[in-house]
């Protein structure tokens, strides 16, 4: 398999010889470089090459010479954006069709129907990070003071911990955990595994993706559910924008690692290597590259204020979680 060198500065007794080493070598270059070269690639660091160039490589390994660099990091950013983009079609996307088919085949309710029905409340969206653990008693404990939203693998962190969340969020078309059954109310997308869907027993809301498929957007459009948004690529990340969507002006962060083990309670549906399902695709780790997504590599025990005013009672259960301010 080929790999991809990427620069900032072209270097040609360095980067040359490195690249004629292999045959399958490239090396890009952020910038003008002095040489002519088949497998060299100078281009400018705007979002139109960046594209280009990452989906010209899209399933080749990228190494970067400066991660501090900010061209570089900007590159690293839209090649790891491309690539998730790419899985929802990878198997030619008969996993995502196969969802479509069994989810249009239950009953659900638009999610836009609840809109702004929590507005001014309060909301915990919970991962599965071990930090989670941190937050497990105030949950226990101020449970009818907040909305605790249990995103993906989140949810059966809490079950696993004693903690039934008011909402499951679920996004991915074919997770790597086991969930369990339960009466949960429930928000997805058609995207999203009908296994995991067809086992909440509870209230069923269907909500919009992020437009990048188009038969998805186009069903969604006929479904009359509100325009696609981009909710990241988490369900945490989809938990926030449901809990800003819901009207919650205080949004708090639990168990939102993005980058290290899980909490206890969770075990993988795949085999030996776990990551099978992303076999067509490069790098066959994506749960690897949260760090590289996501804007922070560390737990995050946050409050969003930008959404409203603070809630009181929040600030009395979780308030000694906020960040340090600076």
């Amino acid at each position: 398999m080929g790999e991809v060198f990427c620069t900032a500065a072209w270097n040609e007794s360095k980067h040359l010889q490195w690249m004629e080493a292999k045959p399958d070598r490239y090396v890009i270059c952020l910038g003008d470089a002095t040489l002519s070269h088949p497998r060299l690639h100078s281009i400018a660091p705007n979002d139109f090459e960046l594209h280009q160039i990452s989906s010209r490589f899209l399933y080749l390994p990228f190494t970067y010479e400066d991660s501090s660099h900010p061209d570089l990091q900007k590159l690293e950013k839209v090649q790891s954006e491309v690539h998730f983009r790419a899985s929802d079609f990878m198997d030619q996307g008969i996993v995502l069709l196969t969802n479509y088919q069994k989810n249009l085949g239950i009953s659900f309710l638009p999610a836009r129907s609840c809109f702004g029905s929590l507005k001014g409340g309060a909301a915990v969206v919970c991962g599965a990070g071990p930090s989670l653990k941190e937050a497990i008693p105030l949950l226990k404990q101020h449970r009818d003071r907040f909305l605790i939203l249990g995103c993906g693998a989140g949810m059966e962190a809490l079950l696993a911990a004693g903690v039934k969340p008011h909402l499951a969020v679920h996004v991915d078309p074919d997770p790597l955990h086991r969930f369990s059954k339960t009466d949960i109310p429930l928000f997805f997308q058609l995207r999203t595994s009908h296994k995991v869907v067809s086992q909440m027993s509870g209230p069923r809301f269907l909500m919009a993706g992020a437009g990048t498929f188009p038969l998805e957007a186009w069903i969604e459009e006929s479904l009359g559910l509100e325009s696609p948004s981009d909710g990241g690529w988490t369900a945490t990340t989809r938990g926030v924008t449901l809990a800003k969507d819901l009207g919650c002006s205080t949004i708090y962060f639990a168990g939102m690692d993005f980058n290290g083990p899980y909490a206890p309670g969770i075990s993988r549906s795949t085999g030996p290597g776990g990551f099978s399902k992303y076999r067509f695709t490069w790098p066959p780790n994506w749960d690897a590259c949260r760090s590289k997504r996501e804007p922070h590599a560390h737990p995050v025990h946050g409050l969003i204020t930008g959404f409203g005013a603070g809630h009181g009672d929040a600030d009395a259960g979780f308030g000694h979680i906020r960040p340090d301010k600076d």
